[in-house]
């Protein structure tokens, strides 16, 4: 059996012992030093013995404290008393665990205890009551360190968590450990989609708890998270013309300065002509990152490291790579958003266009469709296309009730025509997608012939496209 010791006076020592009398167990036994009989429960079990007399004595204190209580907690009503009760202690060479409620800010640097533990109920409380204002985030007070690294997050219907699969939340130096959804509990696998409403509890460093629960409220501006903070490009110099280059140079600092990510990380491997290398370095600054990779290494492989290595939440790639043998299965297994650029480039663009399709679960991109065309300012247009004349009646009413809470207009074309011949008669647009397994398909002759949404992307090569996984 173990043995705690209490000192105790005031009306919070009151609580606290009733407290303990209403859930004691055999495991420990409790000596309880106190002043007032006002304190005192009025149920006495068994395993708790109570002393009456003034701890700040202490030839009388030195009567009942000793080493062979486990853990020792003072909670005094006054400043003198409390630090009368730590010199006793100190003086008498108690070492166990000694836990202390200080409501004047003491220093207690002077008693040298390791095993000295504070509970400065002024930042206590004010911490309780800041977490009744609105958008503070929700931390545990009295688990782990008390820092903040254990947080509670709601999940706003806007939010661009929202819909998201838990496998493609990168969750670096914090972890989402459950969902609390309805009146269930649900611990976390990679399965799981997030929902409006629903309650995370998430465990990590506590600065980085912070800004995950500033992206979660935050509903709009926040692409590329939460894949991501950054933009990432590779450039293969022998494989690109000096256009080419230029062209997704271009493109790439339009997205850098346009959505919301902090760097633009440019990898170049096979640096060639100079005319080529000189347009790359000409954009090195403070939020654009150049490296050359001169070794002879295995590609794939880099950018999967530089994807980890640099909180990478969005990759570009032109249409000859994202089409050529097997990149298509590399960049769906990197899990993040991937911008394909297209023949015309995306700044000369205004249009954002869904193709609607209630087969690929339009509904788990949409608040990324809207955060995306709310930071680059592109109108929405939804096309459904059916031949028979069956829209997407629920998609369309998905749709609007999201144009309301994020306050962006949305642009309904519904005809019976062939949906990728007018989709071509289009000048330009973004095209988005969910980046799913059946694109993986390229060897099929069922890509050349087949109008679902998710087979559209090798007839429209030419448009710039965004694939979200």
């Amino acid at each position: 059996m173990k043995k705690v010791l209490l000192i105790l006076d005031g009306m919070l020592s009151k609580h606290l012992i009733q407290r303990v009398s209403s859930i004691v167990t055999n495991n420990n036994h409790y000596h309880v030093i106190y002043y007032n009989d006002d304190i005192l429960p009025q149920n006495r079990p068994e395993n708790i013995r109570f002393y009456k007399f003034d701890p700040t004595s202490l030839s009388k204190l030195s009567q009942v404290a000793s080493n062979e209580y486990i853990q020792i907690m003072v909670l005094a009503s006054t400043k003198s008393d409390t630090e009368a009760i730590l010199k006793n202690l100190q003086n008498l060479n108690i070492s166990t665990n000694i836990t202390v409620l200080d409501k004047w800010d003491l220093d207690f640097s002077t008693y040298g205890n390791p095993n000295l533990s504070i509970i400065n109920s002024n930042n206590f409380l004010s911490n309780v009551m800041t977490l009744q204002l609105p958008n503070i985030p929700t931390t545990a007070q009295s688990i782990g360190q008390g820092r903040g690294e254990i947080m509670e997050v709601k999940i706003p219907f806007g939010s661009s968590y929202v819909y998201r699969h838990l496998s493609s939340i990168k969750q670096n130096n914090f972890k989402i450990v459950s969902i609390y959804r309805e009146s269930s509990m649900l611990i976390a696998s990679p399965h799981h989609v997030i929902q409006p409403n629903d309650t995370l509890l998430l465990i990590g460093e506590p600065e980085v708890l912070l800004n995950i629960y500033k992206a979660i409220k935050n509903e709009t501006g926040q692409f590329p998270a939460p894949f991501g903070n950054n933009i990432y490009l590779v450039l293969d110099l022998l494989k690109k013309s000096l256009q080419d280059v230029i062209s997704l140079i271009a493109e790439a600092l339009y997205l850098h300065q346009n959505l919301n990510n902090i760097m633009l990380h440019i990898k170049v491997i096979n640096a060639s002509t100079i005319d080529k290398i000189n347009v790359i370095k000409d954009i090195q600054s403070d939020r654009c990152i150049v490296k050359f990779e001169y070794d002879n290494i295995n590609t794939q492989k880099m950018i999967k490291d530089d994807i980890k290595d640099n909180n990478i939440g969005l990759v570009i790639v032109d249409t000859d790579t994202l089409f050529s043998a097997n990149q298509m299965e590399f960049y769906y297994s990197l899990q993040i958003p991937i911008y394909k650029s297209g023949s015309l480039n995306i700044e000369f663009n205004k249009d954002l266009v869904l193709f609607l399709n209630e087969n690929i679960k339009l509904e788990k991109i949409s608040p990324i469709v809207f955060d995306i065309s709310n930071q680059l300012s592109f109108n929405i247009v939804l096309l459904d296309y059916d031949p028979e004349g069956n829209y997407k009646s629920e998609l369309i009413e998905h749709f609007d009730n999201l144009s309301r809470i994020y306050s962006r207009e949305i642009h309904l074309i519904q005809d019976n025509k062939n949906p990728i011949r007018e989709a071509k008669k289009r000048q330009n647009f973004l095209h988005i997608l969910p980046f799913t397994e059946n694109m993986l398909k390229s060897s099929s002759y069922r890509k050349y012939i087949s109008v679902e949404d998710d087979m559209m992307i090798y007839e429209l090569r030419d448009y710039p496209l965004v694939l979200i996984p």
